[in-house]
């Protein structure tokens, strides 16, 4: 009985050992999670307070998820989890896994996913928001598609005293025919650029100017005639491609009004670029911030909504896990945004390899949710998460195994040293 009890004992010792040395031999792991071997007596039914107990057994080897060190690395694709939560990948055979290590990276297909291919589930971006549903694979476009320019922005101020209106007729090519001009890109619908150009007139009546657009560049035929409810004091037959602008004595503008339908917009007829094969350009233009005030004539700011194609630059997350791309037109695009899970009882979760685990009934269903929120963590770009065993703790388990097997050993030994002086009897 004895011999059968010490040999419980040592696979019991030989169990420890092999966890302690997994935990060692993963110490450098990223994601890796440390173990411990927990053991329960035997007892024979019946027995107790008559025999000493049946030996030991293995209840079972349970990890401890503690938070590991975020050790930086300075690759933006390198993600680490601070706080609750688990990255979901999704695995070759198609089903989920779940895991703190967060080593991804673009595939040759696009999509961001580990060393062993498994690829990460992440939130769409559809419409201006997150659809926080069902989480999917998500593929990084290697190129943003052009987008024409539709309207305008133009911010300026147009002295209210000392500009006087032009002796001549206007003409863009000749600068002593206008005041002012201010010039700004726009784009078609193929990404091509086209010089957009207002230029501004001063006219006899009190607080009063006119505005030509020509798209393309001056005296090439390309002026473009306001059109619409934005046009709204547009030029005469004689003049036909003038817009008037009008102040009050406060200097806010008031022609285009301000009010619906106009809202301080100026639309103007398509430009058609023929010679690219691009659609026409149909443009407004934003004037509800200009005024005519009593200092020279300045623009503040012009933004315009178009831009043509670009090619894929890199990735950058932030610490809710919003995943940007950047291309070479200037984009910064919204791709998706990183899914993590959480589980009741993650101790309970599965060990699949490679850093990853699976849920099972124990565990109960994945939590998923955003970083941030749900008692998630925060996600970290450009850091790793490294193992959170320790090393000293280890060794002395090590060592406290080792006794434990070498005493175990001796009671197999002394066990056999007393059959042997029985069987001697005479």
């Amino acid at each position: 009985m004895s011999i059968r009890t010490a040999i419980g004992g040592l696979n019991a010792a030989q169990t420890d050992l092999s966890t302690t040395a997994n935990n060692i031999a993963n110490a450098s792991t990223s994601g890796f999670k440390s173990s411990r071997t927990e053991f329960a007596d035997l007892f024979t039914a019946g027995s107790a307070g008559v025999e000493p107990g049946a030996g030991v057994r293995v209840s079972g080897v349970v990890q401890n998820f503690s938070q590991g060190d975020l050790a930086a690395t300075g690759n933006s694709l390198d993600l680490g989890v601070n706080g609750n939560g688990f990255f979901m990948v999704r695995t070759g055979d198609g089903s989920n896994a779940y895991t703190r290590a967060g080593a991804f990276q673009l595939d040759r297909e696009g999509f961001l996913a580990n060393g062993s291919g498994d690829r990460l589930q992440t939130y769409k971006y559809v419409d201006g928001r997150f659809e926080t549903g069902v989480p999917t694979t998500l593929q990084v476009a290697r190129t943003s598609p052009a987008q024409a320019t539709s309207n305008v922005e133009l911010a300026f101020n147009l002295p209210a005293s000392g500009a006087t209106q032009p002796a001549v007729a206007f003409d863009p090519t000749r600068p002593e025919s206008y005041n002012f001009s201010s010039a700004t890109t726009v784009y078609d619908s193929q990404g091509g650029a086209h010089v957009a150009t207002v230029y501004l007139v001063k006219q006899a009546a009190e607080n009063t100017w006119k505005q030509y657009l020509y798209i393309g560049g001056s005296g090439t035929g390309n002026n473009v005639q306001a059109t619409g409810t934005g046009a709204t004091g547009a030029g005469t037959v004689a003049d036909p491609y003038a817009t008037t602008l009008t102040f009050d004595g406060n200097g806010v503008i008031t022609q285009p009004t301000l009010t619906a339908p106009t809202g301080g917009k100026v639309s103007y007829s398509a430009y058609d670029p023929t010679t690219t094969g691009a659609n026409p350009i149909t443009l407004s233009i934003d004037l509800a911030s200009t005024t005519q005030l009593g200092r020279a004539f300045n623009v503040s700011s012009v933004d315009q909504n178009g831009y043509s194609s670009g090619s894929f630059i890199g990735l950058s997350v932030d610490n809710q896990g919003v995943i940007r791309g950047s291309y070479t037109n200037g984009r910064e695009i919204e791709l998706g945004k990183v899914a993590l899970a959480n589980f009741a009882v993650p101790r309970a979760l599965n060990v699949r390899g490679n850093s990853t685990w699976t849920e099972t009934f124990g565990s109960g269903a994945a939590l998923l949710g955003s970083a941030g929120s749900g008692g998630l963590g925060e996600i970290r770009s450009g850091v790793l998460e490294s193992s959170n065993v320790d090393i000293t703790e280890q060794l002395v388990n090590m060592i406290t195994a080792q006794r434990n097997f070498q005493a175990n050993a001796k009671v197999v030994s002394t066990a056999d040293q007393l059959a042997q002086s029985i069987i001697n009897l005479r």
